[in-house]
């Protein structure tokens, strides 16, 4: 068996063995304590470097635990020196971004003991002159001064012998005022490149400490460029005793190669690589398990520092998310850092103003699939809207169609896993992208918890998740919390003051957040209920007949009611009701706060009925207060008629009055027209047996019996429907005539029940 040979059996035994260590290590704590249980750690395994690109230099820095791998390396380049003062290649191969710097690095430490260790970048020459200068310079300086000062001489005219004349003068020890004399005195001489390179040999051969030179970044080259770092490799370098550590993508070179005249085919490139490469070692692979505990561990080390905490639903998606998605880009430790590199530069500036799982998959999207990431924000209200059929949200029926084009032709024939992994972190990002991917559906209160949790698909956060900050139509939730959940010290002005400008801008985003941190409780309902009234305007007229059609207001109002506890409930009121707008909201809000308690809606513990009762009073008060003046008035506005009704079911004592002293300084009639409602003009008016119960509930049957006895009969007006159905035209005449109608009907009717009562 010849030395080649053995050599080889040598490195696989060392290999197989490394690679086994690796992927089952014995410790059941490796070095670093970072093991596969602790992974969820916050903290664990910090990267120290998180925003520098470059290779780790110390044995500390290694997360990825490659010290096997790192003594396996220096194992095989030492005994390549056993071979005797020979000149060998040996190529480090790995995918970009899979740590091979770092590996060289750690491998250089090892070796600079015993060896000579040069680093030589030929990506960073503007030229091949300049490249083969640097080469030669780098070469040169690493030979020992004393004794070997004619050595280093000798190998340094090898190196000008087969060199472009133009890089004479960058050579380290050649001054760029003599070089041409240099040259003179060298083509004196023998000046066939080949005897230089041997007398170059024989002084390298009697060298004690063996040269190792470490050429990176190979796959970052031109073809040309590629081809002269070969040349000076193997022909110019090809010293006894010099070694070289090559570092590179294989398929990078090997379709570098393929661009040349040397090898028109991969077999050819791969033949001729082969001749330039004696030692082969390739860089283990980040199994998945290795790169999911680094990714967690680098993530969770940014969470640590910013305070952020997940609980185990948050870990679930993320798990989701990684296992059927992320871990298909995540495979290298340059992908890993560079990702959380994109995380830790944007979270500063939301941190816990966003969810931080979507914010890591839609940095993930931004960072690996940037024309997803586009595609998300163009289809932003169809991905958050949220339409309902009851209490069941629906989706698009297209969207699935839509999407699964548009990823289609992003994914290409070649990633048939593209789609479905795509669509799976969109669908965990969007409740409605899962909806209609996944033909499912969700209830309301689902939609409503992504608010809760400030979720990328509710429509009030997902600005936040693209513009790496507050949007300037939003308010943070800190701000929110700040104007109406005032400390010690008071109010902040400044967020209270940005809460106004926003609300009239627009309202239905700021109600929709105030409603939320009332539920979450990180606002005061009483200071809540003084914003919503004092900002929402809502006029007397919108009340009508006691009811408002759809959102309204009054809605967020009884929430804030609600919320607001007993103790602060009374001021917070009086404060609200100051105006007859904050009478109309508060009055509709409790008009249903009412309905629920009369249903026993509400928990034992607070059932709100001491509550109710008390807000009514206060409204009440209220309505008094505004009505004082109007007893005599000629004509009832909207506005006070508004207030009547609003008196009649929050006080029907008092509003019974409000109306008897009006009926005695004007007339029963006149003020019976003013309380028939507002309707359309043309509309039937429908005056039958429930209208006699209206006026009950206004006079009282008894007191209006008595005043109206003096009430002259009135026929109603012909109608083609019958003797009870009127054509409304509203002007005092139909009025008029209406009430006096209705007024005749129910003492008809309450004269055949038996009479007052």
């Amino acid at each position: 068996m010849g030395p080649r040979v053995g050599l080889r059996n040598r490195i696989a035994t060392v290999r197989a063995t490394a690679l086994l260590e690796l992927r089952n290590p014995t410790s059941s704590t490796p070095a670093g304590g970072h093991t596969y249980e602790n992974r969820w750690r916050p903290g664990g395994g910090v990267h120290r470097r998180r925003f520098s690109d470059d290779p780790i230099s110390d044995e500390d820095e290694d997360d990825l635990e490659r010290e096997s791998y790192v003594a396996y390396v220096t194992e095989v380049i030492r005994r390549v020196r056993e071979d005797g003062p020979t000149s060998t290649v040996i190529g480090v191969i790995g995918p970009w971004g899979s740590g091979k710097s770092s590996v060289m690095g750690l491998v250089s430490r090892r070796l600079a003991r015993d060896w000579e260790v040069v680093e030589f970048t030929p990506w960073g020459y503007a030229n091949d002159d300049a490249m083969a200068t640097g080469f030669l310079a780098e070469l040169h300086q690493v030979l020992p001064i004393r004794p070997w000062v004619r050595k280093r001489k000798i190998i340094g005219k090898a190196g000008r012998a087969v060199s472009p004349a133009g890089a004479l003068a960058g050579l380290v020890g050649v001054d760029g005022r003599t070089a041409i004399q240099d040259l003179a005195d060298w083509i004196e001489g023998d000046a066939s490149p080949s005897a230089a390179l041997r007398s170059a040999k024989e002084a390298a051969r009697q060298l004690k400490t063996p040269v190792l030179m470490v050429v990176d970044d190979l796959d970052r080259l031109s073809p040309t460029e590629l081809l002269m770092v070969f040349r000076l490799v193997r022909f110019v370098g090809r010293l006894p005793n010099v070694h070289y550590l090559l570092c590179y993508d294989e398929r990078t070179l090997l379709d570098l190669l393929m661009r040349t005249d040397l090898a028109a085919t991969e077999s050819r490139a791969r033949d001729y690589l082969e001749k330039m490469v004696q030692v082969r070692l390739d860089l283990p692979p980040l199994w998945e398990e290795d790169a999911e505990a680094m990714f967690l561990r680098e993530l969770y080390s940014v969470f640590a520092e910013r305070g952020i905490e997940v609980d185990a639903a948050d870990r679930e998606r993320l798990n989701d998310a990684y296992r059927l998605t992320m871990r298909h880009y995540l495979t290298t430790p340059r992908a890993i850092v560079r990702f959380v590199r994109q995380l830790d530069a944007f979270l500063s500036a939301l941190n816990q103003e966003i969810d931080p799982i979507d914010f890591v998959l839609v940095t993930w999207v931004r960072t690996f699939e940037p024309a997803v990431y586009e595609l998300i924000q163009k289809d932003r209200e169809n991905l958050t809207s949220h339409d309902l059929v009851g209490d069941i949200a629906v989706h698009d029926e297209n969207a699935k169609a839509r999407w699964q084009s548009s990823l289609k032709a992003l994914g290409g024939e070649d990633r048939d896993w593209f789609v479905p992994a795509i669509a799976a972190i969109l669908g965990i990002m969007f409740i409605r992208f899962d909806g209609a991917w996944t033909d499912s559906f969700y209830s309301d209160s689902v939609y409503k918890d992504l608010a809760r949790s400030k979720r990328i698909g509710h429509q009030d956060y997902f600005d936040r998740y693209f513009a790496f900050a507050i949007p300037s139509g939003d308010i943070s939730d800190a701000d929110l919390a700040a104007a109406l959940a005032p400390t010690e010290s008071g109010f902040d002005q400044a967020a209270m003051d940005r809460l106004r400008d926003l609300t009239k801008v627009g309202s239905a985003r700021v109600y929709r957040k105030i409603s939320q941190a009332l539920r979450d409780e990180t606002v005061r309902g009483g200071e809540a209920l003084k914003f919503v009234v004092a900002e929402s305007r809502v006029s007397m007229t919108q009340v009508g007949d006691g009811g408002a059609e759809g959102w309204h207001p009054s809605w967020l109002v009884k929430e804030a009611l609600l919320a607001t506890s007993y103790e602060e409930l009374e001021s917070a009121l009086r404060d609200a009701c100051k105006t007859r707008g904050g009478i109309a909201v508060v009055a509709l809000a409790l008009s249903r706060i009412k309905d629920e308690v009369e249903m026993d809606y509400y928990p034992s513990e607070r059932s709100w009925k001491r509550e109710l009762s008390l807000a009514l009073d206060v409204v009440a008060q209220a309505v008094e207060r505004e009505l004082h003046g109007a007893v005599g008035v000629q004509k009832l506005s909207r506005e006070d008629l508004a207030l009547v009704r609003i008196m009649q079911w929050v006080s029907p004592e008092g509003s019974r009055d409000f109306l008897r002293r009006r009926v005695l300084s004007r007339d029963i009639v006149t003020v019976t027209a003013e309380l028939l409602p507002q309707l359309s003009e043309g509309s039937e008016r429908w005056v039958g047996p429930a209208f006699p119960e209206v006026l009950d509930r206004y006079f009282g049957r008894g007191w209006l019996v008595t005043h109206a006895e003096n009430l002259v009969s009135v026929a109603f007006p012909p109608s083609e429907r019958g003797p009870d159905r009127l054509q409304w035209r509203d002007n005092a005449q139909m009025r008029i005539t209406i009430a006096a109608a209705s007024l005749t009907q129910a003492m008809r009717q309450w004269d055949v029940d038996g009479g007052a009562s």
